[in-house]
């Protein structure tokens, strides 16, 4: 009995440990802009250039997922046109594998680009990038290096500041971390959402304002 508690004991310190490890890395591990700009190219083609702020999430199994804030290019060619009454739109883009029925080769599986696009206003818009701006300001390389994971992406300054946050699972939603990707996950929703425009509520403003000073 006694060894038995011994034992249960040291599973217990160790899985504590581990906890406390991986709620220690609480902030985005430096990414390469290049890299960020290869992957995109990769997964998404045909994009439009001008985005303020982009994720891209890829998972350990499963398609890849991005998210970007980008200026409206619609109305580039109207002599009237100015940056500072510019319109911005939120838009994602995911793949899904179309299985090709009785067919074991998996080239021959086709791959279908999800698409959805919504205008954002100005002032979401600002918020987002100075939220991403904050948490990309405090980037530093982690004590060791995740194996396996879910790894979010997050770019701002138009893909030029690129972090990134690589967990084995969700992160505590007390943590920096976990607010970020909480946020970001709620930017997905609101993309797919029904509403044809998208202005962030009061609660949703907040939650972001109280993030950014978090990180500052």
């Amino acid at each position: 009995m006694r060894k038995l508690r011994y034992i249960l004991l040291i599973i217990f310190i160790f899985i504590k440990c581990t906890i406390i490890k991986a709620q220690g890395v609480d902030h985005l591990e430096p990414i390469g802009s290049k890299y960020f700009s290869n992957a995109k190219e990769l997964l998404f083609e045909g994009m439009n250039d001008l985005q303020i702020v982009q994720i891209i999430v890829i998972p350990a199994f499963g398609t890849e997922s991005f998210l970007a804030i980008e200026i409206d290019t619609s109305n580039f060619e109207d002599p009237k046109f100015n940056f500072k009454n510019a319109k911005y739109n939120l838009v994602y883009y995911k793949h899904k594998i179309i299985k090709e029925p009785n067919v074991e080769n998996e080239k021959s599986d086709k791959v279908e680009v999800i698409k959805y696009r919504k205008e954002i206003n100005a002032s979401s818009v600002m918020l987002v990038d100075k939220l991403f701006e904050s948490a990309i300001l405090h980037t530093r390389y982690p004590g060791n290096f995740g194996l396996d994971g879910v790894r979010y992406i997050f770019t701002s300054n138009y893909g030029q500041k690129a972090g990134m946050y690589w967990g084995a699972g969700i992160p505590s939603k007390v943590t920096k971390m976990g607010k970020l990707t909480s946020i970001g996950n709620k930017l997905f929703e609101m993309v797919k959402s029904e509403n044809e425009y998208i202005e962030f509520d009061d609660q949703f403003i907040r939650e972001i304002e109280n993030l950014i000073r978090e990180f500052n």
